[in-house]
């Protein structure tokens, strides 16, 4: 199969696809573009030598579409619709300035805590938004350092060059079992106990200051196996399910545990804990509007 070069073609051929099914001449095509009639026959020409195929038959002072140039003048048609309607419905919105704020969750959803302190932040702050994601693919702080994102909630230990961090809360990581579940009833749970269980995780990086460097790495011990999920929710709807057991921020958690009838239970007999942190880009720490939302986030984690 040949490589495609329809990408090739730009607004400005689709544009003119448009233009030629409307009018009914060449001169008419090109005055609706306020182009001249050799350029909108060399546009034309473009057309076909990028598509790599006939696309009109002439006849007299205008070109027809054969069935290739249909196939374009649909698609350019889809295209331009598509592009109009997004233009229309970006003219309504305010057009006053708006400074946007993106946040990031990795893994972990925790909508329950920011969402009224977001809520709050904007309502004080008409001239600010804040878009929010929960993405726990790829390293930490790839999207931050990439500047994707101004501020990326993180559980666990790092140290990164351009990277700045600020304490949110300290809290204890458990094992997220069904109630029934046979470890359910122990006071505490051990490395030995995900020998033979498929450890449900959000992420498949091996984040610092969690389970695998405080729990398993010490035992010499690692789970049957490690399945990602892609958010924490998603391991507690899979531990309920019992496809596994989960290992998880308590905290972070607390109101999916009941939703999903599962039961955390220690690990270790001192218990793990592991930090919360805000990160943000060094490039980052003198805009006012992100140093307020940060300090909010602050009160409201602890």
């Amino acid at each position: 199969m040949r490589p495609h070069a329809l990408h090739r073609l730009t607004i400005k051929h689709m544009q003119a696809l448009v233009a030629l099914d409307r009018a009914s001449s060449l001169s008419k095509a090109a005055d609706a573009l306020g182009i001249s009639q050799p350029a909108f026959s060399s546009r034309m020409q473009e057309v076909e030598r990028l598509s790599r195929t006939a696309c009109f038959h002439r006849t007299g002072n205008r070109l027809a579409f054969t069935q290739s140039g249909l196939i374009l003048l649909n698609a350019a048609r889809l295209v331009l619709d598509e592009l109009n309607r997004a233009e229309g419905y970006l003219e309504q919105l305010d057009a006053s300035p708006v400074q946007i704020i993106r946040l990031e969750t990795r893994g972990y959803l925790l909508e329950d805590h920011i969402a009224p302190v977001l809520a709050g932040f904007m309502a004080e702050n008409p001239g600010v938004v804040v878009e929010t994601s929960c993405n726990a693919q790829g390293f930490p702080f790839e999207n931050l350092l990439g500047g994707k994102v101004d501020i990326s909630i993180v559980l666990g230990e790092f140290a990164r060059s351009g990277v700045d961090r600020q304490f949110l809360r300290r809290d204890d990581l458990v094992g997220v079992v069904p109630a029934g579940h046979r470890l359910a009833s122990k006071a505490h749970l051990s490395a030995e106990d995900f020998r033979d269980d498929i450890l449900l995780v959000f992420s498949g990086v091996l984040e610092r200051g969690q389970e695998v460097e405080n729990l398993f790495e010490p035992a010499g011990i690692l789970p049957y196996r490690v399945l990602s999920t892609g958010n924490a929710r998603f391991v507690c709807a899979m531990v309920a399910n019992n496809a596994g057991l989960g290992i998880l921020g308590h905290w972070a958690i607390g109101k999916a545990l009941q939703g999903y009838g599962l039961t955390a239970v220690p690990l270790t007999e001192a218990g793990l804990q592991a930090n919360w942190y805000a990160a943000t880009s060094k490039s980052r720490t003198d805009d006012q509007a992100t140093a307020a939302l940060l300090e909010l986030l602050s009160r409201a984690f602890q």
